[in-house]
Protein backbone atom coordinates (compact mmCIF):
# COMPACT_ATOMS: atom_id res chain seq x y z
CA UNK A 1 0.00 0.00 0.00
CA UNK A 2 2.33 2.30 0.88
CA UNK A 3 4.54 1.48 -2.28
CA UNK A 4 1.32 2.77 -4.46
CA UNK A 5 1.06 5.83 -2.75
CA UNK A 6 4.79 7.19 -2.48
CA UNK A 7 4.41 6.14 -6.41
CA UNK A 8 1.63 8.45 -7.27
CA UNK A 9 3.15 11.11 -5.03
CA UNK A 10 6.49 10.40 -7.22
CA UNK A 11 4.34 10.68 -10.31
CA UNK A 12 2.51 14.06 -9.04
CA UNK A 13 5.68 15.40 -8.40
CA UNK A 14 7.58 14.91 -11.79
CA UNK A 15 4.71 15.76 -13.29
CA UNK A 16 5.11 19.36 -11.16
CA UNK A 17 8.56 19.72 -12.11
CA UNK A 18 8.13 19.50 -15.74
CA UNK A 19 5.38 22.10 -15.75
CA UNK A 20 7.58 24.29 -13.32
CA UNK A 21 10.69 23.74 -15.75
CA UNK A 22 8.41 24.55 -18.73
CA UNK A 23 5.87 27.57 -17.33
CA UNK A 24 8.03 28.93 -14.14
CA UNK A 25 5.02 28.00 -12.43
CA UNK A 26 3.64 25.28 -9.67
CA UNK A 27 0.31 24.61 -10.06
CA UNK A 28 -1.62 24.34 -6.63
CA UNK A 29 -3.95 21.48 -8.22
CA UNK A 30 -1.52 19.52 -8.41
CA UNK A 31 0.64 20.57 -5.53
CA UNK A 32 -2.54 20.33 -3.31
CA UNK A 33 -2.83 16.82 -4.43
CA UNK A 34 0.45 15.86 -3.52
CA UNK A 35 0.15 17.03 -0.30
CA UNK A 36 -2.37 14.97 0.57
CA UNK A 37 -0.92 12.23 -0.72
CA UNK A 38 2.73 12.86 0.98
CA UNK A 39 0.86 12.41 4.17
CA UNK A 40 -1.11 9.41 3.90
CA UNK A 41 2.30 8.05 2.49
CA UNK A 42 4.19 9.02 5.87
CA UNK A 43 1.33 7.77 7.72
CA UNK A 44 1.47 4.32 6.20
CA UNK A 45 5.16 4.31 6.29
CA UNK A 46 5.61 5.33 9.89
CA UNK A 47 2.22 5.24 11.76
CA UNK A 48 2.06 8.88 12.69
CA UNK A 49 1.41 12.25 11.16
CA UNK A 50 4.24 14.37 10.41
CA UNK A 51 5.03 18.01 12.10
CA UNK A 52 7.67 19.12 12.40
CA UNK A 53 8.91 17.96 8.84
CA UNK A 54 6.68 19.74 7.35
CA UNK A 55 6.98 22.88 9.00
CA UNK A 56 10.76 23.09 9.50
CA UNK A 57 10.31 22.56 5.00
CA UNK A 58 7.58 25.52 4.89
CA UNK A 59 8.94 27.55 7.20
CA UNK A 60 12.43 27.81 5.88
CA UNK A 61 11.07 28.16 2.11
CA UNK A 62 8.21 30.70 3.99
CA UNK A 63 10.11 33.39 5.06
CA UNK A 64 12.21 33.36 1.49
CA UNK A 65 9.01 34.26 0.09
CA UNK A 66 7.93 36.62 2.40
CA UNK A 67 11.60 38.29 2.50
CA UNK A 68 11.60 38.58 -1.43
CA UNK A 69 7.93 39.47 -1.71
CA UNK A 70 7.79 36.26 -4.20
CA UNK A 71 10.61 37.39 -6.32
CA UNK A 72 13.06 34.43 -5.30
CA UNK A 73 10.77 31.96 -4.25
CA UNK A 74 6.90 30.89 -5.18
CA UNK A 75 4.07 30.36 -2.79
CA UNK A 76 3.92 27.06 -4.90
CA UNK A 77 7.46 26.29 -4.15
CA UNK A 78 6.51 26.59 -0.69
CA UNK A 79 3.57 24.38 -0.52
CA UNK A 80 5.72 21.56 -2.43
CA UNK A 81 8.22 21.92 0.17
CA UNK A 82 5.61 21.35 2.75
CA UNK A 83 4.69 18.19 0.80
CA UNK A 84 8.65 17.22 0.62
CA UNK A 85 8.55 17.89 4.12
CA UNK A 86 5.82 15.15 5.06
CA UNK A 87 7.26 12.86 3.37
CA UNK A 88 10.88 12.96 5.01
CA UNK A 89 8.43 13.80 8.45
CA UNK A 90 11.96 14.33 10.49
CA UNK A 91 13.73 17.47 10.27
CA UNK A 92 16.93 15.97 10.37
CA UNK A 93 16.04 14.52 6.83
CA UNK A 94 14.47 17.80 5.61
CA UNK A 95 18.05 20.30 6.48
CA UNK A 96 19.74 17.02 4.24
CA UNK A 97 17.37 17.42 1.38
CA UNK A 98 17.70 21.26 1.74
CA UNK A 99 21.37 21.17 1.77
CA UNK A 100 20.65 18.69 -1.44
CA UNK A 101 18.34 20.83 -2.89
CA UNK A 102 20.08 24.28 -2.63
CA UNK A 103 23.77 21.98 -4.04
CA UNK A 104 22.48 20.39 -6.56
CA UNK A 105 20.62 23.99 -8.13
CA UNK A 106 24.15 25.84 -7.44
CA UNK A 107 26.01 22.73 -9.50
CA UNK A 108 23.56 23.53 -12.69
CA UNK A 109 23.62 27.27 -12.52
CA UNK A 110 27.26 26.77 -12.33
CA UNK A 111 27.00 24.90 -15.45
CA UNK A 112 25.05 26.97 -17.59
CA UNK A 113 26.70 30.33 -16.24
CA UNK A 114 30.26 28.71 -17.20
CA UNK A 115 28.80 27.37 -20.79
CA UNK A 116 27.24 30.56 -21.64
CA UNK A 117 23.47 29.48 -21.99
CA UNK A 118 22.18 31.73 -18.92
CA UNK A 119 23.25 34.96 -17.38
CA UNK A 120 22.67 36.27 -13.58
CA UNK A 121 19.05 37.58 -14.25
CA UNK A 122 18.26 34.04 -15.79
CA UNK A 123 15.86 32.35 -13.98
CA UNK A 124 15.95 28.82 -13.18
CA UNK A 125 12.76 26.68 -12.56
CA UNK A 126 13.24 25.54 -8.69
CA UNK A 127 11.18 22.18 -7.99
CA UNK A 128 13.11 19.91 -10.27
CA UNK A 129 16.35 20.66 -7.73
CA UNK A 130 13.77 19.78 -4.79
CA UNK A 131 12.24 16.76 -6.71
CA UNK A 132 15.80 15.30 -7.43
CA UNK A 133 17.14 15.67 -4.02
CA UNK A 134 14.07 14.31 -2.57
CA UNK A 135 14.02 11.16 -4.75
CA UNK A 136 17.68 10.88 -3.24
CA UNK A 137 17.14 10.80 -0.23
CA UNK A 138 14.16 8.51 -0.25
CA UNK A 139 16.82 6.05 -1.74
CA UNK A 140 20.02 7.16 0.27
CA UNK A 141 19.11 9.44 2.82
CA UNK A 142 18.18 6.78 5.75
CA UNK A 143 22.10 5.57 5.64
CA UNK A 144 23.41 8.99 5.35
CA UNK A 145 21.88 10.20 8.55
CA UNK A 146 22.76 6.64 9.93
CA UNK A 147 25.76 7.48 9.74
CA UNK A 148 26.03 11.11 10.64
CA UNK A 149 23.49 11.57 13.02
Amino acid sequence: MSSLVLSFALVLLLVIAAIDMRAKVVPDALTIPFILLAFVAAFVMRGVVPVAGPTVAAAFFGVQWILSRGRWIGSGDVLLAFGIGALLARPAAVLLWLLFTYMSGAVVAFALLAMGKANRNTQLAFSPFMVIALIFLLVFGDTILEKFY
